[in-house]
């Protein structure tokens, strides 16, 4: 019976399930054979040790077996003492194959003095000839085992220079596939294949195979053939990959993207993400508590590679499949791109200033329609969204059916996209499959794509390096009428998309590295109404969705209510306090933010630093607004005092806002003190969101924990917010 308990367990003490079979039906039967006679001291000591380790159910089984040995040793008389001693033994062992397994740690320690403590002490009741036959089966197993394990060990030293060849080739490839330089990356992962095919027949021989029914050496043998298996497939799949799916050979010429070339990619890409989950899985398999540091380190590395290296197959082979569809192969395709500055904010990032609508057939792109976005609130009067109930309040209070340029007032670029969908056919539009944000920063990244355009007004041309600057502060300069400027800027856009949709590109890996910094600030947005895109652009990382909230979240934003273009000469620090008393899962926290007013009171056009509600020139009119998981308790502003607030849940969390007028050459504050529980069990998390600014805001994060709580690793965070960023502290008593 206990034979049969401890195969129940499916402990795996090699890497042979007919060998684990065996050896724990053998230690089963051998611990109740010795607890049948040991003596009430060692029933006693294994069972007080079992008791100790085990849990749930098992952890009543072992005080059982405690007690049982409590009252031998008081009564010296115990009736039916060997099926005591019996039942002692079985409950240990069984308790001990159901431990919580670690590498090599206090409960593997445990069983074993537990389990030798019955042996040792039957073997000293045993007769002389009983010792000696078990001494010698005992020799003639040890023998055998180190000659299988000298064997491998063998096998393993005259693998082990093929196996380094082997990764180091696979890492030189990846890092070729990364650079761009598929052809080098095919040849170098083609050697990285043969390589680990190599180490893998070397290591599948007929004197390394034996290790397997070896305890703790059969782990390893299987980890070693496992890893060099899958290290051989998956490098061939990345050596055919690199060879038929380069990424990187993707180009754009004359305005086309060749959409054959593209869906030609789908079966390597499709190969080499299937062995990657392949390897995932034999990671998996490999994995035991009894491999040796070195190997166990060597497999936590792969499995980390494969996870990476799966990540990206996965995007590298969805966005493979949908791009044909999202450049129009079938059918024509529409999306709204709204062109946007923050020289006049909006929480999204900038007021909405002009537009375009971009289509896409066969692989081509065109900019088919452009326009100020005052044409837009003149086509649609008296338009209504079509259904209000998807944006929160806050959002409708910007009154989008009247004045399009407010459609980014919110920070979740989805519930932008869908108001502009909502909202576009009553404007003079059509159906839409997706929506665009593009800011300053992004225009000026796109220059880096095209080159220099020269636009008739401006002697110089708009390079990558002065465009951003020209767009945000430069033009305010060059124009006093506003309509002079606004035409100018649309002449810009439709220039740079000119180039963009009917030259010559880079290719995908380029134009990937060219603009995935403006993805990171929110400067680059896309969203698509279809499924399968959506996806893929959150994937990517340019969907500007707000994340969920996984603790304690912080976002900042501000809305320029002056009608002005004064945000371009503003400037913001935030500063974040945080108290944290894990013992009542709560945290009290201070939110500054600080607005430097770089503005003067004169010298610039009145539509950059006038206020039509008449507020003197160069005051910034700034409605602040602070997302946050934790409830408002005050909100003061420089010098204590006291100002009004605004408060609404959008999107999973609270938002706190508070209008503030800064003089011209001047700053001025406001903190909002918060409080609120927090899950701080497993630590403590913060998530930051920045705002598209002209300027990036400084971010300064501290955190603290009451006594007698210490906060454990990094509590502070300054940076420049120009992307997510996160803070993981971990806590501990003191």
């Amino acid at each position: 019976m206990s034979g049969i308990g401890a195969l129940l367990a499916e402990a795996q003490p090699t890497a042979n399930r007919w060998s684990d079979a065996v050896l724990v039906i053998a230690l089963a039967v051998t611990v109740v054979a010795a607890g049948s006679v040991a003596r009430a001291t060692a029933w006693i000591l294994a069972s007080g040790v079992t008791a100790v380790l085990a849990s749930g159910l098992w952890s009543l089984a072992a005080v059982a077996a405690l007690a049982i040995g409590i009252a031998g040793a008081i009564r010296g008389d115990l009736p039916h003492r060997r099926i005591a001693g019996a039942a002692i033994g079985g409950l240990t062992v069984q308790t001990m194959l159901r431990l919580d397994e670690g590498r090599f740690g206090a409960s593997t320690v445990a069983a074993t003095i537990a389990i030798a403590v019955l042996v040792g002490s039957a073997w000293s009741l045993a007769r002389r000839s009983t010792r000696v036959r078990l001494r010698i089966v005992a020799f003639v197993a040890m023998g055998v085992a180190l000659l299988i394990a000298g064997a491998f060990a063998l096998q393993v030293w005259k693998s082990r220079a093929v196996l380094e060849l082997a990764v180091q080739r696979a890492q030189e490839g990846l890092a070729a596939a990364r650079a761009g330089d598929n052809e080098r990356a095919a040849e170098l992962l083609g050697q990285a294949s043969r390589a680990f095919d190599e180490a893998s027949g070397e290591l599948h021989s007929w004197f390394a195979r034996p290790a397997s029914v070896v305890p703790v050496v059969g782990q390893h043998q299987r980890a070693l053939d496992l890893l060099s298996a899958a290290g051989a497939n998956v490098s061939a799949a990345a050596a055919d990959a690199a060879w038929r799916a380069d990424i990187q050979g993707l180009i754009v010429h004359d305005g086309q993207l060749d959409l054959r070339r593209v869906t030609d990619m789908t079966a390597p890409l499709a190969s080499l993400v299937d062995a990657l989950d392949r390897a995932g899985v034999a990671a998996a398999r490999a994995e035991s508590p009894w491999l040796l540091p070195p190997l166990a380190q060597r497999l936590d590395d792969f499995t980390r590679s494969v996870h990476d290296a799966t990540a990206d197959a996965n995007t590298a082979a969805e966005a493979v499949g949908v791009l044909p569809a999202l450049l129009g192969g079938d059918g024509e395709r529409r999306y709204f791109v709204a062109f946007a500055t923050p020289a006049e904010s909006r929480e999204l990032g900038g007021f909405t200033g002009a537009f375009g609508l971009l289509t896409a057939r066969d692989g081509r792109l065109t900019l088919s329609q452009t326009g100020r976005i005052q044409e837009l609130n003149e086509a649609g009067r008296g338009r209504r969204l079509s259904d209000p109930t998807q944006f929160p309040a806050r959002y409708r209070a910007f009154r989008l059916e009247e004045f399009w340029q407010n459609v980014t007032g919110t920070p979740d670029f989805p519930t932008v996209a869908e108001a502009v969908r909502q909202m576009w056919p009553q404007s003079g539009g059509g159906d839409l499959d997706g929506v665009l944000y593009v800011d300053p920063y992004a225009l000026a990244s796109l220059l880096q794509l095209t080159g220099p355009v020269t636009v008739g007004g401006r002697p110089d041309p708009l390079t990558a390096d002065n465009a951003a600057d020209f767009l945000l502060r430069g033009q305010y300069q060059d124009f006093a009428n506003i309509d002079a400027r606004s035409d100018f800027l649309l002449t810009i856009a439709r220039t740079v998309f000119d180039e963009l949709t009917s030259g010559d590109l880079p290719g995908m890996r380029t134009m990937a590295d060219a603009l995935a910094p403006d993805a990171r600030q929110r400067r680059l947005l896309a969203h698509s109404f279809h499924p399968e895109e959506q996806r893929l652009f959150e994937r990517l990382g340019i969907d500007g969705a707000l994340p969920p909230v996984r603790g304690d979240f912080l976002s900042v934003g501000s809305s320029n209510l002056g009608q002005n273009k004064i945000d371009a000469l503003l400037h913001r620090t935030i500063d974040y306090d945080v108290v944290l008393d894990p013992d009542r899962g709560t945290a009290a926290a201070s939110v500054t933010v600080t607005l430097h007013n770089t503005a003067p009171s004169s010298g610039l056009p009145d539509y950059v630093i006038g206020n039509p509600g008449g507020a003197p020139k160069g005051t910034n009119l700034t409605m602040v607004a602070v997302y946050t998981p934790l409830r408002l308790v005050d909100a003061t502003t420089t010098g204590g005092q006291p100002v009004n607030v605004g408060a609404s849940e959008e999107y999973g969390r609270r938002v706190y806002t508070a209008l503030l007028a800064v003089p011209p050459m001047s700053e001025l504050s406001v903190t909002f003190a918060l409080e609120g529980p927090l899950d701080l069990r497993s630590g403590y998390r913060l998530d930051v969101v920045p705002q598209a600014t002209a300027n990036p805001d400084r971010l300064h994060v501290e955190v603290r924990a009451e006594d007698p709580w210490r906060t454990r690793g990094a509590g502070t965070l300054a940076t420049n917010l120009e992307a997510d960023e996160s803070l993981v502290v971990g806590l501990r008593p003191d």
